[in-house]
């Protein structure tokens, strides 16, 4: 489950459902989330590059 920052922030969604009678959730990178953990990588990923 995503921190409700995150959640406020429609970075992510929980999905709530049933199937064969199981109780489940679901949780889903919006597109705001894809952009966000992309540049969270390209981040880490240069601060790499410079060592």
């Amino acid at each position: 489950m995503p921190y409700q920052i995150h959640l406020d922030a429609e970075r992510f969604s929980v999905y709530t459902g049933e199937s064969q009678k199981y109780a489940y959730q679901q949780t889903r990178v919006e597109p705001k989330g894809v952009a966000w953990l992309a540049e969270i990588y390209a981040v880490k990923s240069r601060e790499k590059m410079v060592v």
